[in-house]
Protein backbone atom coordinates (compact mmCIF):
# COMPACT_ATOMS: atom_id res chain seq x y z
CA UNK A 1 0.00 0.00 0.00
CA UNK A 2 1.30 3.72 -0.57
CA UNK A 3 0.98 6.17 1.28
CA UNK A 4 -2.21 8.24 1.04
CA UNK A 5 -4.02 10.16 3.66
CA UNK A 6 -5.51 8.47 5.75
CA UNK A 7 -9.30 9.19 6.24
CA UNK A 8 -10.18 8.37 10.17
CA UNK A 9 -10.25 10.44 13.05
CA UNK A 10 -12.63 11.24 15.73
CA UNK A 11 -16.75 12.51 14.95
CA UNK A 12 -15.79 16.27 14.73
CA UNK A 13 -12.31 16.39 14.35
CA UNK A 14 -11.43 18.43 11.09
CA UNK A 15 -7.61 19.58 11.29
CA UNK A 16 -7.01 18.29 7.58
CA UNK A 17 -10.86 18.73 6.33
CA UNK A 18 -11.74 22.53 4.74
CA UNK A 19 -15.67 22.22 5.22
CA UNK A 20 -15.77 25.37 2.93
CA UNK A 21 -14.20 23.86 0.01
CA UNK A 22 -16.54 22.13 -2.31
CA UNK A 23 -16.70 18.52 -2.04
CA UNK A 24 -13.79 16.80 -4.08
CA UNK A 25 -11.10 19.27 -2.40
CA UNK A 26 -11.83 19.02 1.19
CA UNK A 27 -9.20 16.53 2.70
CA UNK A 28 -6.27 17.78 2.39
CA UNK A 29 -3.93 14.73 0.23
CA UNK A 30 -7.07 13.23 -1.06
CA UNK A 31 -7.47 13.44 -5.33
CA UNK A 32 -10.90 14.18 -6.65
CA UNK A 33 -12.51 11.42 -8.56
CA UNK A 34 -12.36 12.84 -11.65
CA UNK A 35 -8.61 12.05 -11.14
CA UNK A 36 -8.96 8.19 -10.33
CA UNK A 37 -8.23 6.76 -13.65
CA UNK A 38 -4.34 8.86 -14.01
CA UNK A 39 -3.48 6.69 -10.49
CA UNK A 40 -4.95 2.96 -11.58
CA UNK A 41 -3.23 -0.01 -9.22
CA UNK A 42 -2.63 2.67 -6.65
CA UNK A 43 -3.41 3.37 -3.14
CA UNK A 44 -4.75 6.58 -2.43
CA UNK A 45 -7.80 8.66 -1.08
CA UNK A 46 -10.39 9.73 -3.34
CA UNK A 47 -13.36 12.59 -2.73
CA UNK A 48 -16.38 12.56 -4.07
CA UNK A 49 -19.88 13.17 -3.95
CA UNK A 50 -22.21 10.31 -4.07
CA UNK A 51 -24.32 11.52 -6.51
CA UNK A 52 -26.54 8.38 -7.37
CA UNK A 53 -26.39 4.96 -6.00
CA UNK A 54 -27.70 1.69 -6.95
CA UNK A 55 -27.92 -1.52 -5.07
CA UNK A 56 -28.28 -4.60 -7.10
CA UNK A 57 -28.59 -7.06 -4.97
CA UNK A 58 -25.47 -8.20 -6.19
CA UNK A 59 -23.65 -5.04 -5.59
CA UNK A 60 -24.04 -1.68 -4.53
CA UNK A 61 -22.78 1.06 -6.42
CA UNK A 62 -21.82 4.61 -4.88
CA UNK A 63 -21.39 7.03 -8.19
CA UNK A 64 -19.51 9.80 -8.53
CA UNK A 65 -21.11 11.37 -11.85
CA UNK A 66 -24.42 11.44 -13.45
CA UNK A 67 -24.18 9.68 -15.73
CA UNK A 68 -22.14 7.14 -14.21
CA UNK A 69 -20.31 5.19 -17.38
CA UNK A 70 -17.04 5.71 -17.70
CA UNK A 71 -16.80 7.47 -14.60
CA UNK A 72 -15.02 6.67 -10.86
CA UNK A 73 -17.70 4.45 -8.52
CA UNK A 74 -17.73 2.58 -5.46
CA UNK A 75 -18.62 -1.00 -5.38
CA UNK A 76 -19.88 -2.72 -2.05
CA UNK A 77 -20.65 -6.16 -2.17
CA UNK A 78 -23.34 -8.45 -0.07
CA UNK A 79 -20.91 -9.77 1.92
CA UNK A 80 -19.86 -6.85 3.19
CA UNK A 81 -23.23 -4.96 3.67
CA UNK A 82 -23.25 -6.19 7.70
CA UNK A 83 -20.51 -3.84 8.32
CA UNK A 84 -22.21 -1.36 7.39
CA UNK A 85 -25.01 0.36 10.03
CA UNK A 86 -27.74 0.95 7.77
CA UNK A 87 -27.72 0.08 3.98
CA UNK A 88 -25.01 1.94 2.43
CA UNK A 89 -27.03 3.33 -1.10
CA UNK A 90 -28.69 4.92 1.61
CA UNK A 91 -26.42 6.11 3.78
CA UNK A 92 -23.78 7.67 1.05
CA UNK A 93 -26.16 8.88 -1.31
CA UNK A 94 -25.96 12.45 -1.88
CA UNK A 95 -22.90 12.90 0.80
CA UNK A 96 -19.64 13.87 0.13
CA UNK A 97 -17.11 11.22 1.09
CA UNK A 98 -13.60 9.84 0.94
CA UNK A 99 -12.55 5.76 0.21
CA UNK A 100 -9.14 5.14 0.60
CA UNK A 101 -8.33 1.78 -1.30
CA UNK A 102 -6.85 0.22 -4.42
CA UNK A 103 -7.98 2.34 -7.67
CA UNK A 104 -8.31 -0.62 -9.94
CA UNK A 105 -10.09 -0.95 -13.33
CA UNK A 106 -12.81 -2.14 -14.31
CA UNK A 107 -14.19 -2.74 -17.88
CA UNK A 108 -12.40 -0.04 -18.68
CA UNK A 109 -13.32 2.44 -15.45
CA UNK A 110 -11.84 3.21 -12.12
CA UNK A 111 -13.35 1.75 -9.32
CA UNK A 112 -12.45 0.99 -5.75
CA UNK A 113 -13.75 -2.11 -4.19
CA UNK A 114 -15.31 -1.20 -0.96
CA UNK A 115 -14.82 -4.03 2.02
CA UNK A 116 -14.59 -1.77 5.48
CA UNK A 117 -16.59 0.78 6.63
CA UNK A 118 -13.11 2.00 8.33
CA UNK A 119 -11.96 2.88 4.36
CA UNK A 120 -14.78 5.73 4.03
CA UNK A 121 -15.48 8.76 5.80
CA UNK A 122 -18.02 11.64 5.17
CA UNK A 123 -16.45 14.82 4.75
CA UNK A 124 -19.12 16.97 5.43
CA UNK A 125 -18.88 20.42 7.60
CA UNK A 126 -21.42 18.53 10.65
CA UNK A 127 -19.47 15.09 9.67
CA UNK A 128 -16.35 16.18 9.52
CA UNK A 129 -13.79 13.12 9.43
CA UNK A 130 -17.11 10.95 11.10
CA UNK A 131 -17.61 7.36 9.22
CA UNK A 132 -20.75 5.65 8.91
Amino acid sequence: RGAAPAPQGEAGESSNIDPAAPCGARLAGAIPAESAADFLDTFQAVEFEVVGTKDTGRVTFLNSHDPYAGHFYVAIFPDDYASFPEPPARYFRNRCVVIQGSIEAYRGTAQIVLRDPEDIRLVEPDAAAAGP
